[in-house]
């Protein structure tokens, strides 16, 4: 049989880029299978990391959960979700120069068996030799990063919040690797981070003008304390605006109204929402009322996104000011200012913090119809990690009618309407587990009239 040329060119591009893929991410060796949910019904499919990209390849948007600040699951989710390309060799290097890492972090030279008093200490114990070793592993991370290209065209990744100051091996990796692939104004939407309360609580610690990495209580922010530990390598100005530069672009929350996606860190109740909306209000942002409509609901995340950016802004620009200031009176400007607090020292927004902070950590379990947010008017799914709060709602995705049906009358909401949960145990220490799944959302392009059945 006689095929077309053309089809025959077709059928050798596909089984190349399927052949070029299948290398590159067993270059990775991703330990873990990845469960894709989408609006069309309950569940998820689970799917091997090297059949992901046939899977998701014609979503223009993907949503991933919890990050835990683990640049090594940002790069396994955007090579197998066929975000970014490089040669497998390029791969390969990076799973090596992170395996340094952590075994740097750990000082295990090969060995994983720590008593749990020497894993809290490495946690942000690094003196002498070992912070050269640290600085020298950091390098080569970013060495094998800088072979990644984005290939993901118009196609756009949504980080679920918590994406740094969480358990990963150092956040300034994970920010040069956005920033890396983001490159331009003009490319800022290819990754969108959705801020969490660990991603907020890092802009807080930066208030505090102390030694970061002598602070025992924060030791389950490790991903902070050990970027803060390369000093003197990498100076705490250029820290500062690495922080800056991600916190700034971060987003309360993230709407898509095509298709009435809604992705928020903490699943919020409506109260919740009324807070923020309120606060906005005060500021000048928006008008008071009823948010009934996709495109009111798409203002109200506009004003909210604009406003955390320019309070990132602004208070970045005080804590650079007080610097300097006490520079002038030191005479040292990296010298820090133990137990002084930048909140203290320069007008706070008192409004703004508990707002915020409690729309960062909320934990409603979205059981019934009245705390699901913007039901039956603007949203008809909600995506959200943060807590598992929410799995034991019949909206949820992973609910199953007349299988999980164990609430008798509970009522309904107008429409219909899912819950997806995308918290998850995956990458959140450094020395992952085998058989863990990674949970993402896939939110497929709208079909028209003429293009459904």
């Amino acid at each position: 049989m006689w095929w077309p040329l053309g089809q025959l060119a077709q059928w050798g591009k596909q089984t190349w880029f399927a052949d070029e893929q299948t290398k590159r991410v067993k270059a990775l060796r991703i330990p873990y299978r990845f469960d894709c949910f989408s609006p069309q019904g309950h569940g998820a499919v689970s799917v091997e990391p090297a059949a992901l990209a046939q899977t998701v390849k014609e979503a223009p948007t993907v949503v991933l959960g919890d990050l835990h600040g683990s640049v090594q699951k940002l790069v396994e989710t955007l090579l197998a979700a066929d975000f970014i390309e490089a040669p497998p060799e390029a791969f390969k290097q990076f799973r090596k120069a992170h395996e340094a890492l952590v075994n740097v972090i750990f000082n295990q030279e090969g060995n994983r068996r720590l008593s749990a008093q020497q894993r809290e200490l490495s946690r942000y114990c690094f003196e002498g030799n070992r912070k050269t070793q640290l600085f020298e592993a950091y390098q080569k991370v970013l060495a094998a990063m800088s072979a990644f290209e984005w290939k993901g065209k118009d196609r756009q990744l949504v980080l679920a919040g918590d994406v740094v100051n969480d358990r990963g091996a150092l956040d300034l990796l994970t920010i040069a690797l956005i920033r890396q692939l983001t490159e331009s104004d003009r490319f800022a939407d290819r990754i969108v981070t959705v801020v969490g309360n660990h991603d907020h609580d890092l802009f807080v610690n930066q208030m505090s003008l102390g030694s970061f990495s002598q602070i025992p209580t924060l030791s389950h922010r490790a991903s902070f304390l050990r970027s803060r530990s390369l000093d003197p390598f990498v100076n705490q100005e250029s820290q500062q605006a690495a922080f800056r530069w991600y916190l700034s672009r971060s987003r309360l929350l993230w709407y898509e109204p095509k298709t009435q996606t809604l992705v928020t860190h903490a699943p919020a109740s409506p109260e919740e929402f009324r807070l923020l909306q309120n606060l906005l209000v005060h500021k000048g942002r928006c008008l008071p009322g009823p948010l009934a409509s996709p495109e009111q609901l798409q203002t109200l995340a506009d004003e909210a996104n604009a406003f955390y950016c320019q309070y990132m802004e602004t208070s970045f620009d005080r804590l650079r000011t007080f610097m300097q200031e006490q520079a002038v009176k030191t005479g040292h400007e990296d010298t820090p200012v133990e137990g002084v607090l930048i909140f203290d020292t320069v007008e706070r927004d008192e409004r703004a913090e508990p707002i915020l902070g409690r729309f960062l950590d909320a934990h409603c379990d979205l059981k019934h119809s009245y705390e699901l947010p913007f039901c039956g008017q603007a949203v008809a799914t909600y995506v959200h990690g943060h807590t598992d709060s929410s799995k034991a709602s019949r909206y949820e995705a992973r609910y199953v009618p007349g299988v999980d049906d164990t609430w008798v009358g509970l009522d309904q909401p107008e429409g219909n309407y899912t819950v997806v949960n995308l918290n998850q145990r995956n990458r959140k220490r450094l020395v992952s587990n085998q058989h863990e799944t990674s949970s993402l959302f896939v939110i497929p392009a709208p079909t028209t009239a003429g293009e459904e059945g």
